[in-house]
């Protein structure tokens, strides 16, 4: 599910960057609202469980690439920063 960033403009900096909310974010959940364990960020106290990607300002759309599994998200942005993402998680390193 995704979630906008905002419903107005007057913002010092992009709440979509900050990911103690979900404002700008993919969130990823369980059919009964829990959290999958294997989110990327479930065991990072400074993002919230649910955050699968954050960052996108205003997704529009949300599909899945019928051959490749891929997630492709489109969105909106301010002066013409339409985007069209690709949506990877990139793995935590192994310590």
């Amino acid at each position: 599910m995704t979630i906008g960033d905002r419903g107005e403009k007057n913002f010092e900096n992009h709440v979509s960057q900050d990911t103690t909310n979900v404002l700008g974010t993919t969130i990823r959940l369980l059919r009964d609202g829990t959290t999958p364990e294997d989110n990327p960020f479930v065991d990072d106290a400074n993002v919230l469980d649910e955050i699968y990607t954050y960052g996108h300002r205003n997704s529009q759309g949300m599909t899945v690439h019928p051959e490749t599994g891929e997630i492709w998200q489109s969105e909106h942005g301010e002066r013409d920063g339409d985007e069209i993402n690709i949506i990877r998680i990139v793995p935590k390193p192994v310590e």
